[in-house]
């Protein structure tokens, strides 16, 4: 068993890792995709593999689920994302929202804008060592070129169910856990050329690649027991890759593209994280994540970095901010008052395309209901 000593030298040293790592300033490729990220967590700077606390633990590290002790269920979850400038883009129509080619005129017209806006559906069950949930999901994301005049145009839909199974060992000190989920979705991932979104002939229905596809996680809490349960989490997301049959159930017309969505690609994400109590009910959390280890050689190392703290009062009010990518601001807060809570986070990323930056903030809005 570590000392005390050693474990608060282990994590100091782990963060002055970190803080150097975040100091790189190479120049990024485009963001990978994540194939979720939950409010709470971004506001923290996305900063949540060691993090097992919430519902939002197991879309994390789903060795989360073997520490909740009474069974839960979230009846109603329900999630809004956009970007700063997404209201000032659709406020004249906002019929254009399902509308590809009308939607794709807005954005042109203020070309250097990004736009982006999306809605989570995610009731969820949970007890001790299980967790089973659903998740319905759409997002849109939309970047004109001011100068080249091309389109990048990033959406999709996903209707979905996922379950996780945890268990703890060694009092606590080691936690396991492995999920599947089952998905549809619906993708197009695609940069376009002036004249091509200018003939106003797109449409989500033509231009969606549907897919069907089941995909497993796996991951570890190692906690030390000593003041402050440093933990160290590892987990492993999309084992294999989760490969995505073309199947159009859902979302596609006859007349859509053939083929499938990509992958969803394995990543190996690693974090730390650290807890004080301070007076009765009141605890600071701190967290910081690696993501995509396997891959920090592509493009800059901070774009992999992501880092973060909240503040519980009483578990009724929630103050969060961090740093996620290694160079955006997050902030957000939450307050739950009986079955009830409303969530709120703001964060900026990288959303370019091939190698490019565009940097886009965003802010999240949520409302849960729990039994």
């Amino acid at each position: 068993m570590l000392s005390k000593f050693q474990a608060k030298a282990s994590f100091k040293s782990s963060l002055l890792v970190f803080a150097s790592l975040c100091a790189s300033d190479a120049q990024s490729q485009a963001r990978p995709r994540t194939f979720f990220q939950a409010s709470r967590a971004l506001a923290m700077g996305d900063a949540y593999t060691a993090y097992d606390t919430g519902f939002e633990a197991v879309y994390y590290n789903p060795a989360g689920v073997a520490k909740r002790n009474k069974a839960q269920l979230k009846v109603f979850d329900m999630e809004a994302v956009a970007s700063s400038n997404t209201y000032s883009l659709i406020k004249n129509s906002y019929s254009n929202l399902g509308n590809m080619s009308a939607l794709i005129d807005e954005v042109a017209n203020s070309a250097g804008s990004p736009y982006s806006l999306g809605f989570n559906f995610l009731p969820q069950f949970m007890v001790r060592n299980f967790s089973f949930g659903f998740i319905g999901r759409n997002y849109t994301e939309a970047y004109v070129h001011p100068i080249s005049g091309n389109l990048d145009f990033y959406a999709f839909n996903d209707v979905g169910f996922f379950t996780q199974f945890g268990a703890a060992f060694f009092g606590g000190i080691l936690k396991i856990g492995v999920g599947v989920k089952i998905i549809d979705r619906a993708e197009i991932n695609k940069s376009y050329t002036q004249a091509e979104y200018s003939s106003g002939n797109l449409s989500y229905s033509g231009e969606w690649k549907e897919g069907l596809g089941t995909g497993f996680d796996a991951g570890v809490l190692l906690v030390a027991p000593v003041r402050g349960l440093p933990t160290l989490g590892v987990a492993m997301q999309d084992i294999g890759n989760t490969t995505l049959k073309e199947h159009r159930m859902l979302f596609s017309s006859s007349n859509a593209q053939p083929g499938n969505p990509p992958p969803l690609l394995q990543k190996i994400n690693v974090g730390l994280s650290l807890q004080s109590k301070h007076g009765r009910g009141n605890k600071i959390f701190f967290a910081a994540d690696v993501k995509d280890v396997t891959r920090l050689s592509q493009g800059s190392v901070a774009d992999h970095l992501h880092a973060g703290l909240e503040v519980d009062i009483q578990k009724t009010l929630y103050m969060r901010g961090g740093v996620n990518q290694g160079r955006y601001w997050t902030a957000g807060g939450g307050l739950h008052i009986g079955m009830s809570g409303i969530e709120f986070a703001t964060y900026g990323e990288n959303i370019g395309f091939n190698g490019s930056r565009v940097d886009d903030r965003k802010f999240v809005g949520r409302y849960v209901y729990i039994f």
